[in-house]
């Protein structure tokens, strides 16, 4: 299926936390991989509008989108975070052994971000070149003279325990970066 590409907003993404299985039938998956880290699952793709993630574990399910649109709520249970809501962080609790934290920030394309935009895109390649992680990227059309591609990259990692789900999101047509950073940590138990 071809969709019809659409210059987007850095400032109309939306956080959407899905407390079940997420159903990605209408999300325009472009690319997308899994890994198992212990007993969690974790899938990540790129979508047309930007990406999502899923989290399996045991018997529970979690997702999030982070996309310019808002899922139908009448067929999964969904919170959507707006722009005003994700100017400091979200934590949310999947189950009784994992915590979430997600912090996204909108930078302005200067000699700073486009520093960061070229070390992301050199750990995303390096992350896809680990059978340990993953690393995923997609070049979205963009006009000849942008200062920068237009593209959404995705690489997952671990430290510590715990599971880091980086990306970002590079909007030419108005000169403006969006990277997210994910968390996922079991809860220690003190009495071990």
């Amino acid at each position: 299926m071809n969709a019809i590409y659409i210059d987007q907003s850095a400032y109309d993404l939306r956080l959407n936390l899905v407390s079940s299985s997420l159903d990605t039938s209408n999300l325009n998956v472009i690319v997308s991989q899994s890994i198992n880290y212990d007993d969690v699952n974790i899938e990540v793709g790129i979508i047309g509008a930007s990406h999502y993630l899923s989290i399996k574990h045991k018997d529970s399910q979690f997702s999030e989108v982070f996309a310019c649109l808002e899922l139908e709520s009448n067929t999964q249970k969904c919170i959507v975070k707006k722009e005003a809501e994700l100017s400091s962080s979200i934590y949310e609790k999947i189950n009784e052994e994992l915590n979430y934290k997600f912090d996204s920030k909108i930078l302005s394309w200067d000699s700073q971000s486009a520093e960061k935009y070229s070390q992301f895109s050199k750990d995303t390649v390096s992350s896809s070149k680990d059978k340990n992680n993953i690393g995923l990227s997609h070049l979205f059309p963009h006009k000849k003279n942008a200062s920068f591609q237009a593209k959404t990259e995705v690489f997952v990692h671990t430290r510590e325990d715990k599971i880091f789900v980086n990306t970002l999101h590079a909007y030419p047509n108005e000169e403006k970066l969006v990277f997210t950073k994910t968390s996922i940590e079991k809860y220690r138990n003190v009495h071990e």
